[in-house]
C-alpha cells in the first residue's frame, strides 16, 4: 500500500510539472502574422541614416544637434528619383553629424505611421529641419520644413539654420561667428590646437563655415572665419584665402579659392589634413569615422583608413517569369488597406475639403466596388459613419472608427500582398498598380450599371479628390490634378469616364517610361498592346477619343478586362499559399477570426493577471482583511465571449479551455487509469496469490 500512494503520487507531481489542469500555462492560440518584408530606398550603406520608431526616440530626440530629415514614401516615384539626391547630400555632410545629421524616414513601412502622422506628413518627399534638444512635448520646438529639393539650397538652408539659431545653441558646437580681430582666435585657442588658422572671405560666402564643420572631429585644429572687410588692412586682395595663424599673430598664406565654392572648400580641407599627415602612400585622403548615429556610439570620430566610395549602381534583377494576367481581387483589397490605414491613417487633421474628398471617395467605392459582401457591408458603414461626423477627424479617431467599425459580416481586408502588381523590387509597382487597378475597375463598374441615375461625374470626382488630399507621392498627386482640370468638360457620360481614365493613365506611363521609378522588369508601355487587343489600335482619325487608338473597341476591351466577372477572385487563396506555404487543405483565417483569437488570447491575459494581483494581495495583508473578501469571485472576472477559431486546429470553450487541452488532458487520463490498474494488479491482486505460498514455504521450513 505505501508503493501504491508513492506511485500515485508521482504522476500527480508529474501532471502538475506538465502543467496539465494550470490554466497559466495551458495551450492558447497565438496568431502569428506574417509581417511583409519591406526595402527602403537607403541601406546601411550609405550616408543616410535610417530611422525609425525603435531608434528616433533614442537617436534624434533629447540631442545636441540638428537633424535633418527626409520623410518620403518608398513606391513613390520622386522619392525614388530624388534618394541618389539625398545619398549624395549625406555623403557631403557626412562630416558634420556632431553639428548636423541627414536621416530618413520610410513612411511606407506601418510602422512608421505614428512617426510621419506626429510631423503632420501628407506629401513626399517631405524635409524637416529638427533643432536641438528637440522634443515633441515642447510645442516651441517646432521643426521647419524646406521648400526646396535641391542640394545647393538644401545646403544653403541647413547652413543659415544652424548659423543664425532661433534656439539655444549647444556648448559642443563650434563658433561660427566671423572674428573682429586675428587676436580674438587666441581666446579659444587650446594647448591641443597644434593648427590655427583663418579663412578671410567675403561677406555671403559659405566657404568657412563649410570648412569648420568638415573640421569639427579633428581636434588639433581650430578654424574660424574673418570678413573681407576687417583684413583688407592687411593688403589681402583675393577671397576666399585660407592662413595659418601664428602665436605672434602673424599669419602664413596656404591657399587661395578660385570662386567656385565646392572646389574651394575642399581644397582648403585638403591642403589642412596634407598639414596634418593625413593622406596615405598613395594621396588619398584618409577619413574619419563619423558613424556614431549609425552604431549609436559616441560623438566623437575616429580615423580609419580611407575606403572607397560605393557607387550609386542600380541593382541588377533577374528576370521574373510572370504568369499572372487578369486583375486580381487581392490587388484591390490591398489597395484599400493600404489606402485607408496609411494614406487616409497618416493625416494628422481631417476637415473640410479633405473631410469632403474622403466621404466622396468613400461613397464610390460602396456604391462601385465589385468585391466580397462583408468588405461592401463595410464600406457602408464607413459612409454612415462620415455621414454623421460634425467634427474634424483626426488620424487616430479615423483608425479607431475602422477597427470599431468592423465585424463578423463587415470588415476591411487585412492582408496586404501584391499578385498582378507585384514588383521585381518593393519599391515598384505595388500600390501605385493597385490604385490605377482600382479606379479603372470602379469607373468600369459605375459604366455597367446602365442606369440614368448614374452621375457620370461622381467616380472621376471622388478619384480627383483622393489623388489631391491623400495620394502620397505630391509630384504624381500634382501631374494627376492637372490632368483632371478639365473633368467636368470632357465628361458627359459614364463611358467618357472609363476612355478619360485610360488616357490618363497612359499619358502618366508614357512620361513615366524609362524613369528611375519604372520597373526594369514591367517596363510602362501604351496600353492595352497591339498584341493584347489588335483592334484597338488603327491609324489616327478625328472621331476617336485620341489619336491612333479606336475608341469603341479600347471601351470594349476595358469594359471586360476591369469588369466584375472577370476579377479573379482566388486571389486570397493564391497569396495565402504564397506568404505561408500549403495549409493542408485547411482554410486560411479571415479577419473575423484573425480578431477574435487576438481578442481571446487578450481576455484570457487579464484573467490570468487579475488572479496573481488578487493572490499577491492576499499573501500581503495576510488575516488583517476578511478571507471573504480577498475571495476571487466569478462574478469580478470580464465577461469573455469565445469564438470557434476555424481553420487553426484550437477551440476556445466556455472556461477557456482548447481542444488540445481537452486532447491532452483525456490522454493523462487514459494514462493514469492504466497505470491505477497495473498497480492495483500487483499489490492487490498477486497478493492474493503470493501469500499461501508463503504459508507454505514455512510450514516446510519449520
Amino acid at each position: 500500500m505505501p508503493r501504491f500512494i508513492f506511485w500515485l503520487q508521482f504522476i500527480v507531481v508529474l501532471w502538475h510539472w506538465a502543467g496539465i489542469g494550470n490554466p497559466s500555462v495551458r495551450a492558447v492560440p497565438v496568431i502569428i502574422k506574417n509581417p511583409i518584408k519591406k526595402e527602403g530606398l537607403y541601406s546601411s550603406q550609405d550616408d543616410v541614416i535610417i530611422l525609425n520608431k525603435n531608434n528616433m526616440e533614442d537617436r534624434v530626440y533629447g540631442k545636441s544637434k540638428v537633424w535633418m530629415i527626409e520623410f518620403y514614401n518608398s513606391w513613390c516615384g520622386h522619392c525614388i528619383k530624388f534618394a541618389p539626391t539625398w545619398r549624395q547630400f549625406a555623403s557631403d555632410l557626412r562630416g558634420w553629424r556632431r553639428v548636423v545629421s541627414v536621416g530618413a524616414v520610410d513612411c511606407a513601412n506601418d510602422d512608421n505611421l505614428e512617426i510621419c502622422r506626429d510631423f503632420d506628413i501628407e506629401a513626399y518627399p517631405s524635409i524637416l529641419l529638427l533643432p536641438p534638444n528637440f522634443s515633441k512635448k515642447l510645442p516651441k520646438m517646432t521643426a521647419k520644413k524646406l521648400n526646396t529639393l535641391e542640394k545647393l539650397e538644401m545646403k544653403d538652408t541647413v547652413l543659415e539654420y544652424i548659423t543664425n539659431p532661433q534656439f539655444p545653441v549647444p556648448p559642443t558646437w563650434p563658433r561660427f561667428k566671423p572674428l573682429q580681430t586675428v587676436g580674438d582666435i587666441w581666446e579659444e585657442a587650446k594647448d591641443e590646437h597644434k593648427f590655427v588658422v583663418l579663412v578671410f572671405e567675403d561677406d555671403g560666402s559659405i566657404v568657412g563655415r563649410e570648412v569648420i564643420l568638415d573640421l569639427v572631429d579633428y581636434p588639433s585644429v581650430l578654424v574660424r572665419t574673418m570678413h573681407k572687410k576687417d583684413v583688407e588692412k592687411f593688403g589681402i586682395i583675393k577671397y576666399p584665402s585660407l592662413y595659418i595663424i601664428n602665436k605672434d599673430s602673424s599669419f602664413q598664406h596656404l591657399a587661395s579659392g578660385s570662386g567656385m565654392i565646392d572646389s574651394d572648400r575642399h581644397r582648403f580641407v585638403d591642403k589642412l589634413l596634407s598639414m596634418m599627415g593625413l593622406f596615405d602612400s598613395e594621396g588619398r585622403r584618409i577619413k574619419v569615422n563619423h558613424d556614431s548615429d549609425k552604431h549609436g556610439g559616441g560623438e566623437g570620430g575616429n580615423v580609419v583608413k580611407f575606403q572607397q566610395a560605393r557607387e550609386d549602381t542600380p541593382a541588377k534583377h533577374q528576370p521574373i517569369p510572370s504568369t499572372v494576367t487578369g486583375v486580381h481581387m487581392q490587388d484591390l483589397e490591398s489597395a484599400l488597406h493600404y489606402a485607408f490605414r496609411q494614406e487616409v491613417a497618416i493625416c494628422k487633421t481631417i476637415d473640410g475639403p479633405k473631410l469632403d474628398a474622403l466621404r466622396n471617395f468613400v461613397s464610390a467605392l460602396a456604391k462601385y466596388f465589385p468585391g466580397r459582401g462583408e468588405v461592401s457591408r463595410f464600406l457602408w458603414k464607413l459612409v454612415d459613419y462620415l455621414g454623421s461626423l460634425d467634427m474634424p477627424l483626426t488620424g487616430d479617431s479615423w483608425v479607431s472608427a475602422i477597427d470599431t467599425l468592423q465585424g463578423k459580416e463587415a470588415f476591411l481586408p487585412d492582408q496586404v500582398h501584391w499578385v498582378s502588381c507585384q514588383g521585381s523590387q518593393s519599391r515598384y509597382r505595388g500600390y501605385p498598380c493597385s490604385v490605377w487597378t482600382l479606379f479603372h475597375v470602379l469607373t468600369v463598374a459605375a459604366n455597367n450599371q446602365q442606369s440614368s441615375a448614374v452621375n457620370a461625374l461622381e467616380v472621376p470626382m471622388a478619384i480627383r479628390g483622393y489623388m489631391e488630399h491623400f495620394f502620397g507621392c505630391s509630384e504624381c498627386s500634382q501631374h494627376f490634378i492637372q490632368m483632371a482640370s478639365t473633368l467636368e468638360k470632357d465628361i458627359h457620360r459614364p463611358a467618357d469616364a472609363v476612355l478619360w481614365l485610360w488616357a490618363a493613365h497612359n499619358k502618366a506611363n508614357k512620361r513615366l517610361h524609362g524613369d528611375d521609378s519604372e520597373d526594369p522588369q514591367h517596363p510602362k508601355i501604351q496600353f492595352p498592346s497591339a498584341q493584347d487587343c489588335p483592334e484597338c489600335h488603327k491609324p489616327p482619325s478625328d472621331s476617336d477619343y485620341v489619336p491612333g487608338w479606336n475608341s469603341s473597341a479600347v471601351a470594349s476591351f476595358l469594359g471586360k478586362f476591369y469588369g466584375k466577372e472577370n476579377i479573379i477572385q482566388d486571389a486570397l487563396t493564391l497569396a495565402g499559399d504564397a506568404a505561408e506555404g500549403s495549409r493542408s487543405g485547411k482554410e486560411e483565417m479571415d479577419w473575423w477570426e484573425k480578431k477574435q483569437g487576438d481578442g481571446d488570447l487578450k481576455k484570457i491575459q487579464e484573467q490570468h493577471e487579475q488572479k496573481k494581483r488578487r493572490k499577491a494581495a492576499n499573501f500581503a495583508l495576510g488575516d488583517q482583511v476578511p478571507a471573504e473578501k480577498l475571495r476571487l469571485e466569478i462574478n469580478d472576472l470580464p465577461a469573455v465571449d469565445y469564438h470557434s477559431q476555424r481553420g487553426s486546429g484550437l477551440l476556445i470553450s466556455r472556461w477557456g479551455f482548447s481542444r488540445l487541452d481537452f486532447g491532452v488532458c483525456m490522454v493523462f487520463y487514459v494514462m493514469c487509469a492504466a497505470i491505477i490498474v497495473i498497480l492495483y494488479y500487483h499489490f492487490i491482486v498477486q497478493r492474493k496469490f503470493k501469500v499461501p505460498c508463503v504459508k507454505y514455504f514455512k510450514n516446510s521450513w519449520v
